[in-house]
């Protein structure tokens, strides 16, 4: 269907936000706005009109508004997306400008650089633009769509001058779009750039140009735009009202219906639009109770949308539907919105409102007919609307009422009222209104009788009063009879009855008919002394009209004199509930099959069960086979009933029979048959199998359709289908979609032969079915509906083939011969052409370059007219052919060569290879020097006679040496390679040229050789013997090296001149030896003589500094590689070398050093040499061979002498060693302060190997011996504040035995002995040293920080001692002994001195203060106390005393202080007599006043507390 794009603004705005994104497409001319200074570009011819809405996956493009490539200067912009980036319109479109996009000269600076944010917006950076006379930047792009009435276009991150509102898309013409911003000179920041349309979904700017005085495109592009995939979705909402009230009678008084209609509004989301919906685009369907809606009841509207936040973008599309209050939907009707898009998609919901019956109201009075002064209660009767309810009361009087309190609540439900004495009449009005606002009014006017007359005063009890209400009715009650029963006092007068029925706006009266179908029966009362009794009855003797389909209601309204009153409505129902079957496949179906009915009543129902239901035919009636499972209740209403076992073919339906449920009243459901469902249980067969290709022969390769025919519609749905050909071929048919036909294709293959093509087989390898799900039953048809009996194919497939291949003797042609004529078209017909062959050519290394084909013709030279066996290849040859070439043909394909029948010759049928002959004269392609006497010469090809004849090679060039000018002898060495070889001793010239000149040489074929190429050069290739060093030997007293050479040697390479110094070059190694250089003096013969030149024997004379002890190397080498030569002039190579020769020993021995073990049992002394005892490198060293002088040193031991001789494994010596152990006898300890030194017993006791003595003088130097005494504490002391004890040692101590380790506080132990002191306990805190550092293990001083419990008083001490035998060790590794102590350390006291009391004398003469301990005045020790020292204070306490002052300090024996008293006597000055009651009370003069011996001082608040003066 062609869509027509006419729509209005609106509707192309909504068809934007409906795709999801909006497309773009060639920009049309651009046709400026009045102003705007953009000029037009030159019109561009765009595509047809798409003819449907874009979908998903479409690609939409962005192109140049002029259609061109950009000019020079501008960049492209890139045509796709980055890899990994995609498009999801409704969350953003991703596009990216290359940079930089521009460079034009008219700007100062332009630069577009591209920049993803997070994958979800469109961004420029533009660095900075200054471009004079540009007014704005425009970013405009084309849309293949009807003009947006929506869009806007937002920057932010516009830097200086920018704008960051968003700006209106306008409209540039046609199809083209533009927004602008900033002025003509900016700075931006990143600038973000969102163009989006209804639906927010961004569209990207096809171009972005600066406009000014003349246009400056920036960038351009193409993007791929994918709209959502955004699922339908619709939902419900009621407004105002989610319960509404039939109306009531408005022309009644007082009636209000406040609340007779609602509005449901659907809103949809998401889906397809549908484009023949314009202005709506949605399809929407309304039910009510799943039924269309009466038109009187419900107005639906069609899909609208909505801009909800005022920006110009529509936002959400509604559709809405009035519901009006109708009796015919009382309850809870259900409201079901069904949408519809465009492509077919729905989306359902439904919500439930409540519709109230009218809201009425009746009024009643007691008594009915009252007199004057009596008071009359007055009831109201409500019914509908929506609960609860409030009352308003008046009367015709004025007054108020009795119960006025609660009426004024507006809950009173009835009012009562005295009458005037005098009153006639009277009214009494009541105005009901509900919950929302619905209201009616009623008003009960009545006649007042007088004293005495008609009226009657009525009592309580005499107003009626129901006894028994009305029963509902339902089934099985015919007729329907509903009774009453009332009763009420004597006085209330003779009751009336009158029933009513529902009619849908109140309840009207049921009148009696004259045919007796209603009748209504009031008998009279039955009376007794008190009261009246009636029973009413309403006799309904068939269901009426309007009785049928929704329940009626009656009621009984009963008055007497005194009141009325109303019964309860009953139920008049005896319609059956409807039911409805809907199965959930309507087949075909087989009796495997199951189809689930959905059975639903529209009513509660009990008692439906599998025998309510039955399966029948479609012939009417018939009950057919089958099974009904477990039928499965989903509510009351609904239930799920499965049938399957159905059998037969045909149609079934499920029947509800009448009864098959029961409602509440007992009415049977009625009878209801759903839909037929098809059953088909016979399954389809194979009928048939023929082709749809034509008739004929057909060859390798063709292609025979194969189709097998069934008797309804199948489908194969896995494996295959199988048809095996009487050419043993089998046509596989894959799974196909229902069809009654299937096919396959056979290939003819190479070998197949048939006379009449036949079908003998067919076999299912899979699952083939019917639409019903029944397996097709797959056997051969008959015979008669065969392949063969349908059609006429002929299967033949023998090929022609390539029998032989010959080439001409001059290489012209090739005679092809095939096994049948052959032809170059399928049908037999038409002449080969060089194009049905193939020529492959290989060199194989030959001179010929390339073979192709020319022509073909007959082998006469005839033209080709097709039939023929012999193929004659005319060739074109390229370069002359050597005769190792080879061509192959072969057909160009497999169907390029057909025989007569039309079977192609196979694609490998051949020639084989076929060799060229033979023109090419041979050559010398190679010379190749092998070794000194040997030289290989390669030839173009195999040769033939005279090539191993030696006389026809000659030898030339520079680097022919002595070789003689032919070679001894010729021999072949396989394929074109020929070795010569000359005899010793016959040598080349080393590096020379080598060529070889042949002649009087053939190849195979018998030409002679190229006189242009009998000839080949090895240039540099002469390979010579080059003198090399045999050896080198040094004299015994080092005085020269006699060198040995390979050859005779000279100073030139032409065989003459005599060596020089200068032509060797000696490397001098020390090795550690004593001698410091050797260099070379002179050269002679090895009899000293003068060199002459050709000599093998090199004598090099040295000049030695320093004596050799044999360590030291010499290493003689040439010059260089050109200053020695053989007599040929092959120069010695810089490598050659006599290698590292030993200078011979000169240096007689020393002794190097000595070292002591730990356990000072030896000396090893170690030499520079072995040693001897004797001067001819014998003898094992005896101890008288050395002397050992011992030194004590202040030290512990006193003496060390040689007790014996060993080597350093502790074995006995045999001489040659170089390490001597002399083990020690010492007396005493060593403390290492002891030294032993070692020396030779005298200059004739110790040789090396050769016989040098050593020296008398050497020495192993002093030698300490090694610390075995260990450590002691020598003391430990406490400073004053007792703070730690500084433990010295008697040297440097460590945590472990190897002289490592800082101690630890767990070295050591801390007894404290208290002592009768005041501090309660010591431990250790931690270790450092006495400077209060970290220990590093080597201190001979280590600090034992204390914790001290308690303050000291000085009777304290600590002991310190080593935590164990293995806890403290010295350098040595020496352990102190557990026993090590510091002795009792006494603790620094630092207790200050108290008050401990004082006693006033009896006279008052003073006051002795006991002290704790001797004070003094100064914090050293000394000094007596003075006045000053002491504060009196003075209390006269009523007394009759009036100061007391301090006069002097003595002692208590009234002597002078010296200091260390303690007892201070204070010599007191008193004014007045005391009476007993005043006080005085001392204490220090302040905390810096009074001290012990150690310097504490007596706290200032000390005191002897108040002391009363004696009376």
């Amino acid at each position: 269907m062609i869509r027509t794009w006419i729509v209005s603004i609106v509707g192309a705005a909504l068809l934007l936000a409906l795709w999801g994104c909006v497309p773009a497409a060639p920009e049309a001319p651009y046709d400026p706005p009045s102003g705007d200074p953009i000029p037009p570009g030159p019109p561009v011819p765009g595509p047809e009109p798409e003819t449907r809405a874009p979908r998903a996956g479409d690609t939409i493009s962005v192109v140049p508004l002029d259609g061109q490539a950009l000019e020079q200067g501008q960049s492209v912009v890139r045509s796709s997306l980055p890899t990994g980036f995609t498009n999801q319109c409704g969350e953003g479109v991703t596009f990216v400008f290359e940079a930089p996009l521009v460079s034009d000269p008219g700007d100062q600076a332009a630069n577009v650089t591209p920049r993803r944010l997070d994958g979800s917006q469109v961004f420029y950076r533009i660095a900075e633009v200054k471009r004079p006379g540009a007014t704005d930047l425009l970013f405009d792009f084309s849309l293949d769509a009807p003009t947006p009435a929506f869009g806007t276009l937002t920057c932010t991150g516009a830097g200086t001058g920018g704008s960051t509102d968003p700006q209106a898309v306008r409209s540039l013409g046609g199809n083209l779009f533009g927004a602008d911003y900033f002025p003509p000179d900016f700075v931006a920041e990143p600038l973000q750039v969102t163009i989006a349309f209804f639906g927010r979904t961004p569209v990207v700017a096809g171009n972005a140009r600066l406009v000014g005085d003349d246009e400056f495109l920036l960038g351009t592009g193409v993007i791929e735009l994918r709209p959502p995939d955004r699922p339908l979705t619709v939902s419900l909402a009621v407004a105002p009202h989610e319960s509404i009230v039939v109306p009531s009678d408005p022309t009644h008084e007082g009636t209000v219906n406040a609340t007779p209609s609602t509005t449901l509004t659907a809103t949809l989301i998401g889906g397809s639009p549908d484009l023949d919906l314009p202005g709506e685009f949605y399809a929407i369907n309304w039910l009510v109770n799943d039924q269309p809606g009466n038109p009187d009841v419900v107005t639906p509207t069609g899909v609208l949308f909505t801009d909800t936040d005022g920006d110009g973008v529509p936002d959400t599309f509604t559709s809405t539907m009035l519901v009006n209050a109708d009796t015919s939907i009382i309850g809870a009707p259900l409201f079901r919105a069904i949408v519809t898009d465009g492509e077919g998609n729905t989306a359902t919901t439904a919500l439930s409102i409540t519709v109230a019956a009218p809201l009425t109201i009746v009024l009643n009075s007691n008594p009915a007919r009252p007199r004057g002064g009596d008071t009359v209660d007055v009831s109201a009767g409500v019914g509908g609307g929506l609960p609860p309810y409030t009352y308003a009361w008046s009367n015709s009087f004025g007054r108020p009422f009795l119960n006025q309190a609660i009426i004024d609540s507006g809950t009173a439900t009835s009012a009562a009222l005295r009458l005037p004495d005098d009153a006639a009449t009277f009214d009494v009005a009541a105005t009901v209104t509900d919950q929302r606002g619905n209201s009616v009014r009623q008003s009960l006017a009545a006649q007042v009788g007088e004293e005495g007359g008609v009226g009657t005063r009525c009592n309580p009890g005499d107003e009626p009063a129901i006894l028994v209400e009305p029963a509902e009715i339902g089934a099985g009650t015919d007729p329907a009879v509903f009774s009453v029963t009332t009763q009420a006092g004597i006085d209330g007068g003779l009751f009336s009855v009158t029933w009513e029925r529902n009619v849908g706006n109140g309840f009207e009266t049921v009148r009696s008919t004259g045919d007796g179908r209603i009748v209504v029966n009031v008998p009279p009362a039955d009376t007794t002394d008190e009261t009246r009794t009636l029973t009413a009855t309403l006799t309904i003797d068939e269901v009426l009209p309007e009785d049928q389909g929704e329940p009626s209601l009656y009621r009984a309204v009963i008055s007497n004199d005194c009141a009325s009153t109303v019964t309860l409505a009953a139920r008049l129902d005896r319609t059956g509930p409807l039911v409805t079957l809907t199965p959930d496949n309507l087949g075909p179906v087989n009796q495997d099959a199951t189809v689930s009915f959905t059975v639903t009543f529209n009513e509660d129902v009990t008692g439906f069960s599998a025998a309510g239901v039955q399966i029948v035919h479609d012939s009417g009636g018939t009950t057919a086979d089958g099974t009904i499972g477990a039928i499965t209740a989903l509510d009351a209403r609904n239930y799920i009933v499965p049938v399957t076992g159905v059998t037969g073919d045909g149609h079934y339906s499920l029947r509800a029979r009448v009864g098959a449920g029961t409602d509440r009243l007992g009415n049977a459901s009625q009878l209801s048959d759903s839909d037929l469902v098809e059953v088909n249980n016979t399954g389809a067969q194979v009928i048939g199998i023929t082709s749809t290709t034509p008739d004929g022969v057909y060859g390798v390769s063709s292609a025979v359709n194969i189709t097998v025919q069934f008797s309804q519609p199948v489908t194969l749905l896995s494996g295959t289908l199988n048809v095996r050909l009487d050419t043993n071929y089998v046509v596989q048919i894959f799974p196909f979609a229902l069809n009654d036909i299937a096919s396959g294709t056979y290939v003819v293959q190479a070998g197949d032969a048939s006379a009449d093509l036949e079908s003998i087989n067919i076999e299912l390898l899979g699952t083939l079915r019917d639409a019903a799900g029944n397996n097709v039953l797959v056997i051969m048809p008959d015979v008669a509906n065969r392949l063969a009996a349908n059609k006429a194919i002929v299967i033949n497939t023998a090929t022609p083939s390539i029998t032989n291949g010959a080439i001409a003797a001059d290489n012209t042609y090739i005679d092809v011969t095939t096994s049948l004529g052959v032809y170059t078209n399928f049908n037999g017909t038409g002449a080969l052409v060089p194009a049905d062959f193939t020529l492959t050519f290989d060199q194989n290394g030959g001179n010929a370059t390339n073979v192709t084909i020319n022509s073909l013709t007959r082998n006469t030279g005839a033209p080709l007219t097709g039939g023929e066996t012999v193929i004659r290849v005319v060739l074109d040859i390229t370069g002359v052919p050597s005769g190792v070439e080879r061509v192959t043909i072969t057909p160009a394909g497999a169907n390029t060569i057909f025989d007569a029948s039309g079977n192609p010759m196979p694609a490998g049928a051949t020639t084989g290879d076929i060799t060229l002959n033979d023109q090419l004269a041979p050559t010398v392609t190679g010379v190749s020097v092998f070794d000194e006497l040997n030289i290989d010469v390669t030839f173009s090809e195999t040769m033939g006679a005279g090539v191993t004849t030696a006389a026809n090679y000659t030898v030339s060039g520079t680097g022919q040496g002595t070789l003689s000018n032919n070679p001894d002898s010729v021999t072949h060495q396989g394929g074109t390679v020929y070795r010569l070889t000359w005899l010793a001793p016959e040598e080349m010239l080393d590096g020379g040229t080598i060529t070889i000149t042949v002649a009087n040489v053939e190849d195979a074929a018998g030409l002679a050789i190229d006189p242009g190429g009998n000839s080949g050069t090895h240039v540099g290739g002469a390979i010579g013997t080059l003198p090399t060093i045999d050896n080198g030997a040094v004299a015994a007293n080092n005085a020269y090296v006699d060198v040995t050479i390979s050859e005779a040697v000279y100073a030139n390479n032409n065989g003459t001149g005599a060596l020089v110094v200068a032509d060797f070059t000696l490397t001098f190694d020390q090795n550690g030896g004593n001698a410091t250089n050797v260099t070379i003096n002179s050269l002679t013969n090895n009899a000293d003589g003068a060199l002459a030149g050709g000599e093998t024997v090199i004598r090099v004379v040295l000049d030695v500094t320093g004596v050799p002890d044999g360590q030291e190397t010499v290493t003689i080498t040439p010059a260089d590689g050109n200053s020695i030569f053989d007599v040929v002039g092959n120069p010695m190579d810089a490598a050659e070398t006599t290698g590292a020769l030993n200078l011979n020993d000169e240096l007689p021995p020393v002794i190097e050093g000595g070292t002591v073990p730990a356990d000072n049992a030896y000396v090893d002394v170690t030499m520079s040499e072995a040693v001897y005892a004797n001067n001819d490198g014998t003898g094992a060293l005896q101890a008288a061979d050395f002397t050992l002088t011992f030194d004590q040193n202040g030290g512990n031991a006193t003496n060390v002498t040689i007790n014996s001789l060993t080597n350093n494994a502790d074995g006995a010596l045999v001489g040659g060693e170089t390490v001597i152990r002399v083990v020690l006898d010492v007396t005493g300890v060593p403390d290492g302060l002891e030294t032993v030194t070692i020396t030779p017993a005298d200059g004739n006791s110790i040789f090396d190997a050769v016989g040098h003595a050593m020296a008398a003088g050497q020495t192993t130097g002093a030698l300490n011996l090694n610390d075995e005494l260990p450590p002691v504490i020598e003391g430990g002391t406490v400073p004053a504040d007792n703070a730690y004890v500084d433990v010295t040692m008697s040297e440097a101590v460590y945590a472990n035995n190897d002289g490592t380790g800082a101690l630890q506080a767990a070295d050591f132990t801390l007894t404290f002995d208290q002592n009768g002191g005041n501090a309660t306990n010591v431990t250790i805190n931690s270790l450092t040293n006495n400077a209060d550092g970290a220990l590093v293990g080597g201190e001979t001083v280590i600090r034992v920080v204390l914790d001290v419990t308690g303050v000291p008083d000085g009777l304290e001490t600590v002991t310190i001692t080593p935590a164990d035998g293995n806890s403290i060790f010295d350098a040595a590794g020496n352990a102190m002994a557990a026993g090590q102590t510091t002795g009792a350390v006494t603790l620094s006291d630092q207790l200050p001195p108290v008050i401990d009391l004082g006693v006033m004398e009896a006279t008052n003469a003073h006051v002795d203060v006991t002290i704790s301990e001797g004070v003094y005045a100064n914090n050293d020790g000394t000094g007596a106390l003075q006045v000053a020292d002491f504060t009196l204070t003075f209390d006269q306490n009523g007394g009759s005393a009036t100061n007391v002052t301090i006069n002097s300090l003595t002692n208590n024996a009234d002597g002078a202080l010296a200091g260390g008293e303690t007892v201070i006597r204070v010599v007191l000055d008193v004014t007045g007599v005391p009476d007993g009651n005043e006080l005085v009370t001392i204490t220090p003069a302040d905390g810096n006043s009074i001290f012990d011996a150690a310097g504490n001082a007596m706290d200032a608040a000390e005191t002897t507390g108040a002391l009363n003066l004696n009376p």
